[in-house]
């Protein structure tokens, strides 16, 4: 416990190890202390408060270890912490916004860990106020892609610093089952990024390729968890809110490879066709599949996904049996099937193309 004498803190003169602080003062106002702190602008301010009331050295650092501020302002800042140093986290409620070290001066655990939750007061204002931003520029990237309003989105993103007349690159995470979506705040510095949650995947656009892969592994990183490595995907460079659209698709593309960052691969035409999308190609779609869809959903059937695995065997009877574990005959009713319900013959190359375009532009309106 924190010594008092007539509502003063008492701190001790000494560590465990008879470490003697640096200038540490014996008696101050835990009262006014904390009060200073509450007053004070932001975590930078904080720290600096909390360096000069107790003539200490301060580092605020995120939960990746980045260094958000320190006391004094220049200083070296070492990762692991001296043995002269005392550490809190900085949290909120399970979620850990960060952490916070104190050198060279033996303060009491319960200082050490008031003065971290007072800042994690402000971290979660600053958090709540990213999370805002992030769901902000996420509907704008949605409604690009997704064919809404572009003029307003791309507003959105130009007032955010995006320039569409200018190389975009976009970094995407994709969403863990078991974890929340990631985020990734964009550091302080000279490069323009953009940060938003679209659906569950987190998104970063930028400008400067040289920033690319720093925040494609600050992505990574802020995506793993319980020891499993995350899902990154990189798109672009695109220009415009055409390209942008690419450029999403191309990273979704990519993260989907696996763990780890994946680099953008040229779209096939079938994802393409999905990018430029309007309602009228979509409703068609879903007019000429509904019968096969309406058919699966009262007899239990499974014309769609049989109908999905021929268009990707080229009608092979042989392969689409194996992958659909079912006997080719069984292939050969369900053709039959499709014919009769869509009013097709799917012996022709021309239908089978309908088909294909069909089903492509379904795939890709439930996508977004």
């Amino acid at each position: 416990m924190i010594a008092q004498h007539d509502g003063i803190a008492v701190l001790p003169t000494a560590d465990v190890d008879g470490h003697q602080p640096v200038e540490a003062p014996a008696r101050f106002d835990v009262l006014r202390f904390t009060r200073a702190l509450l007053a004070a602008a932001d975590p930078a301010a904080m720290v600096r408060k909390i360096g000069e009331e107790l003539r200490a050295r301060v580092v605020l650092f995120d939960h990746r270890r980045q260094i958000l501020a320190a006391y004094p302002a220049v200083m070296r800042v070492d990762r692991t912490p001296p043995q002269t140093a005392a550490e809190a986290p900085v949290t909120a409620g399970e979620r850990i916004l960060g952490w916070l070290r104190i050198e060279d001066v033996a303060i009491p655990g319960e200082l050490l860990d008031l003065c971290a939750g007072v800042i994690a007061t402000a971290l979660s204002r600053d958090h709540a106020d990213h999370d805002d931003e992030r769901a902000i520029h996420g509907r704008a990237i949605a409604a690009i892609i997704g064919g809404g309003d572009l003029h307003a989105a791309s507003t959105v993103l130009t007032e955010a610093g995006i320039d569409f007349d200018s190389p975009i690159y976009l970094v995407l995470a994709l969403h863990r089952r078991s974890a929340a979506a990631p985020t990734w705040n964009c550091p302080e510095g000279p490069d323009c990024c953009v940060s938003a949650i679209v659906d569950d995947r987190a998104v970063v656009l930028l400008q400067r390729a040289a920033d690319v892969r720093r925040h494609a592994e600050g992505l990574l990183c802020a995506s793993s968890s319980d020891g499993a490595a995350g899902c990154v995907g990189i798109g672009g460079p695109a220009r415009g809110t055409t390209g942008l659209r690419i450029a999403f698709a191309e990273a979704s593309s990519a993260a989907k490879v696996g763990c780890g960052i994946n680099e953008s691969r040229p779209l096939e035409v079938s994802e393409l066709l999905a990018l430029h999308l309007d309602q009228t190609l979509t409703e068609q779609a879903e007019r000429l599949l509904e019968p096969l869809m309406h058919f699966d959903r009262k007899r239990g059937a499974e014309l769609m996904a049989t109908l999905r695995v021929l268009l990707e065997e080229d009608f092979s009877l042989v392969r689409t049996a194996k992958r659909l574990f079912v006997h080719q005959n069984t292939v050969k009713y369900r053709i039959a099937q499709i014919s009769e319900l869509l009013g097709v013959d799917c012996a022709t190359l021309r239908d089978r193309v309908q088909l294909w375009v069909a089903v492509q532009a379904l795939a890709g309106s439930t996508a977004h």
